[in-house]
């Protein structure tokens, strides 16, 4: 009775191995699809900011004249306040994302090797 006791605790740890090996393939599963995620999410082009066209504006000379001057003022183009700070934040965003998914590539080398 001993050794059949013994014999279900060795199937006992082998399942326990499997199990465990499942688990680690679905977290590495898992993990694969987020990194696809964000990789994906960093290669599609988000919609380009643009700038506004510059316009001829008419305006009158004066008050009390009824016609109205085209003039040779143009609007300068309107960009978003700190354009360059806003472009400079985003491309640090994405390459702490780069940075992460490439750990995350390193872990699962890690975790695969051990499988």
């Amino acid at each position: 009775m001993q050794i059949i006791q013994d014999g279900m605790i060795m199937n006992n740890s082998e399942m326990e191995k499997k199990q465990t090996e499942k688990e680690k393939i679905k977290s590495i599963c898992q993990q694969l699809k987020n990194i696809c995620t964000v990789s994906q999410k960093l290669l599609t082009p988000q919609q380009a900011q643009k700038r506004i066209r510059k316009q001829k504006v008419l305006k009158k000379v004066e008050k009390n004249h009824n016609s109205e001057k085209e003039s040779s003022d143009i609007k300068p183009k309107k960009t978003i306040p700190n354009y360059y700070q806003v472009f400079r934040n985003e491309l640090e965003e994405k390459i702490a994302l780069i940075s992460g998914l490439q750990q995350q590539i390193q872990y699962i080398k890690l975790t695969m090797s051990q499988i």
